[in-house]
């Protein structure tokens, strides 16, 4: 049941992040009490994105009587014409009020950099490790100084990301090379929310008959010569495992159980 305006005014923050409908796909949400307790409006849509139809959220603004801020009738007002226009145009909601993309200069280098910048919050050896993906993986198979338009799908880009893809498969990582992907696509995606690409364009965008297929691996065996010495190994427990382990270890032997699940 759609919520009122008196309802709205009325909730209170509670520790978890809360949602609550108001009608016609608009949302109303309580952030946590421990980041302020903030209420604002959410508007979800349905659109198709790379093939796929998908949910995405569409944020109207923040709930309140201040100059900027949304009455429920004022949300619901605007959402219903964000909504109208998105279909009208067959435009991404998110798009509303705003002028395209304009020839930019961008670069892959910059969306890199200004992507990294706006998750500064992260843990460092997170982003660390996401510089060294990118400096290790993709820009040394495609040039940081690429414009962002040169790399849309439309304009080529998709096989750009899959010739990189493809050269770390060939070095046999095959699950490295959908990692690099993913977050490849993470860059692209903001640089799409900044305006910066054109919605629907995200060259590195995963699709499920992307997925590399799984090489099976068979672990190592020893010779039955060399047993003795392993269950010699085991008994002395050099690396000071725990006796849990160890019984463990003893039990899959003498049962024949497999170790690889």
């Amino acid at each position: 049941m759609a919520l009122t305006q008196k309802q709205i005014q009325s909730l209170k923050p509670k520790e978890k992040r809360q949602q609550y409908g108001c009608g016609d796909g608009l949302n109303i949400i309580i952030e946590p009490a421990h980041k302020g307790g903030g209420k604002s409006f959410e508007g979800r849509y349905r659109m198709k994105i790379d093939g796929m139809t998908k949910q995405i959220p569409v944020r109207i603004g923040v709930y309140g009587s201040k100059p900027g801020q949304f009455s429920l009738r004022q949300a619901l007002t605007k959402w219903n014409e964000i909504k109208h226009w998105a279909k009208q145009e067959n435009q991404d909601p998110h798009q509303f009020g705003k002028k395209g993309p304009e020839p930019t200069t961008l670069t892959l280098r910059d969306a890199i950099d200004a992507f990294l910048k706006s998750k500064s919050y992260l843990k460092e050896h997170t982003l660390k490790n996401y510089k060294l993906q990118m400096e290790n993986q993709v820009l040394i198979a495609i040039d940081g100084n690429t414009s962002l338009v040169e790399l849309e799908w439309d304009n080529g880009g998709r096989q750009k990301v899959m010739d990189m893809k493809k050269q770390i498969e060939e070095r046999g990582s095959y699950d490295q090379a959908n990692r690099v992907q993913k977050v490849l696509s993470q860059y692209f995606d903001y640089a799409i929310d900044q305006g910066w690409m054109n919605r629907g364009q995200n060259p590195a965008a995963r699709r499920s008959k992307d997925q590399a297929p799984k090489h099976e691996r068979h672990h190592p065996t020893i010779p039955w010569s060399e047993v003795h010495e392993l269950l010699e190994q085991i008994n002395l427990n050099k690396r000071s495992a725990h006796n849990l382990v160890v019984l463990s270890v003893k039990f899959m032997l003498m049962t024949f159980l497999r170790g690889d699940h």
